[in-house]
């Protein structure tokens, strides 16, 4: 190739090079680059380098490549080559190979800076135990090394480690109070029903340092909604939406946080526009459906489920949710809908109860104040989640022994480590009963009632393992006539006469109900009965 142009010396070719590709002539400037190690043949380790870091710059990956491996050839431990490599792969999106070159660069020097680029390029190449440890070795070598520290926060995180990602992410904290992305992820991580508070406080902290980070604004909206403020959740989603509306995740969390806050009509276009920014995202479509059934758009919810069901053909909730909109009749919920139900909600479901759900206490209080004078030793609770009920029942009762039962594993696994029961057992409830021979004094069935519809198996079960005397408290959703009908939130409303007679049937005597609202769901009040039995015989 002849070469057209001439410098004085290799310094004055990169500069000229630079300024014709910073004026947008990138080709001519290439050009120059690819000819430094031929105009400059007494210094071609650094006409090498030049020509590499320029081709880079110039988006020629694979020519950069071949600049650096042609210097690597003069030099072969020249942490310039190899480190370009590493960029040239990176640049690629071949992150092994950039790993393998960085590697070979720490043989030779493994300070802090080197181990810590390595591990950025492990997490890269989706290496997120290499990373972990080549964080850890950066720190060993400079243990207030930040963004080492934030690397292996990230890395520890992806691992499921948790704890130890916390920790990782508060030393940062500690180390530089002012570092806005170590506060933005420890805030982050926080973001849960335990510790919305101090995630939130975080995250504000992020945003006072950093206020252009749509990512610290959907978390806060989280976090403020786990919280149950929905006003503030609204409002840090939206101020999400304004910093970036091309965002799916703040479209999303402005429509889940506007229909905890009521506004059923002011979540649809935002849930929309997250469900058309992410078309293959059932969740989005999910939220989309379930909005446009509270504004009563039967039509346009039917649609927006049946798009779930293309995207995903077994989700079971969708089946079940268009069966409730369009009226259908089911004497119980589809098998296995309630497990993977609760199993997907166990985390979040202590708060999506509290503060407005008090089905547990009401039916606690109406125990105290029907039976006062009545001493219970064994206790068994159908449905019992999470554990609410038992909570609430241990202020005035203890039991010699009690047993839960619940068809969700997970719901089992927070109850256990509550230790409000002395037993539990994972099945279908009607099933269980059936099978068991020691009767109890108290069994409750508190919102079980909402996720079985026909209960004329059930209560007949319930009366057989009720002692004499014994007492069956229950909550059920209020319908006013018939015996039990599938509404459109997916959930069994029940008629007390149709409660009534199944356990008169079976042997139950009326002690006395009382209406209560069984909770609010998105703003509205759930109106509903907890009510008491007595075994006659």
């Amino acid at each position: 190739m002849t070469i057209t142009h001439s410098y004085p010396s290799l310094r004055a070719a990169v500069l000229s090079a630079r300024r014709l590709l910073q004026q947008g002539s990138a080709k001519e400037a290439a050009q120059i680059y690819r000819d430094l190690p031929t105009m400059f043949t007494d210094n071609k380790k650094q006409a090498f380098t030049q020509a590499g870091e320029g081709l880079l710059k110039c988006g020629l990956w694979s020519e950069a490549v071949a600049a650096f491996n042609a210097g690597l050839t003069l030099n072969p431990v020249s942490p310039s080559y190899l480190g370009g490599l590493a960029e040239a792969y990176a640049a690629a999106e071949n992150y092994p190979r950039a790993v393998t070159y960085l590697q070979k660069n720490i043989e030779r020097d493994p300070s802090a800076v080197n181990l810590t680029g390595l591990g950025v390029m492990q997490m890269l190449a989706n290496d997120w135990t290499s990373a972990e440890e080549s964080f850890a070795r950066a720190l060993a070598v400079e243990p207030l090394k930040e963004d080492a520290c934030v690397g292996r926060g990230d890395a520890l995180q992806r691992l499921g480690r948790r704890d130890e990602a916390l920790a990782a992410y508060r030393r940062v904290v500690s180390i530089n109070p002012n570092n806005a992305d170590a506060l933005l992820k420890l805030g982050s991580l926080l973001v849960d029903p335990k510790s919305a508070a101090e995630g939130e406080a975080l995250l504000r902290r992020s945003i006072d340092i950093e206020p252009r980070n749509t990512p610290a604004y959907v978390n806060l909206a989280t976090a403020c909604s786990l919280q149950n403020k929905p006003a503030e959740a609204v409002l840090w989603a939206r101020k999400a939406v304004e910093m970036n509306p091309e965002a799916e995740g703040a479209q999303y969390i402005l429509g889940a946080t506007s229909l905890e806050a009521g506004d059923f009509a002011g979540a649809l276009p935002a849930l929309r526009r997250a469900a058309e920014l992410a078309p293959g995202h059932a969740g989005a479509m999910s939220a989309v459906a379930i909005a446009e059934g509270l504004l009563d758009n039967v039509r346009a919810a039917e649609r927006a489920w049946q798009i779930v069901l293309a995207l995903e053909p077994k989700n079971m909730t969708a089946r079940h949710m268009l069966t409730a909109l369009l009226g259908g009749a089911l004497p119980a919920l589809p098998e296995k809908y309630a497990e993977q139900y609760f199993d997907s909600t166990a985390g979040d479901y202590d708060h999506m109860r509290a503060p407005s759900y008090q089905a547990p206490q009401s039916m606690a209080a109406l125990l105290s104040e029907l039976t006062p004078r009545r001493t219970f030793k064994n206790f068994l609770d159908i449905g019992c989640g999470t554990g609410l009920v038992a909570e609430a029942l241990s202020v005035s009762e203890k039991f010699e022994a009690s047993v839960g039962i619940d068809v969700s594993a997970k719901m089992l696994e927070i109850a256990r480590v509550k230790n409000v029961y002395s037993d539990l057992i994972q099945g279908d409830a009607a099933s269980i009963l059936n099978a068991m021979s020691e009767p109890f004094d108290l069994i409750t069935a508190i919102d079980l009632f909402p996720y079985v519809g026909d209960l004329s198996t059930l209560i007949p079960a319930i009366a057989r393992c009720l002692a004499p005397k014994g007492v069956f408290a229950y909550s059920a959703e209020s319908l006013n006539a018939g015996k039990y009908k599938l509404e459109r939130t997916g959930r069994f409303n029940h008629s007390t006469s149709y409660v009534e007679d199944l356990a008169r049937a079976g042997g139950l005597t009326p002690v006395g109900h009382r209406a209560i609202t069984l909770r609010a769901e998105r703003s509205r009040p759930v109106a509903g009965v907890v009510g008491l039995f007595e075994k006659t015989a």
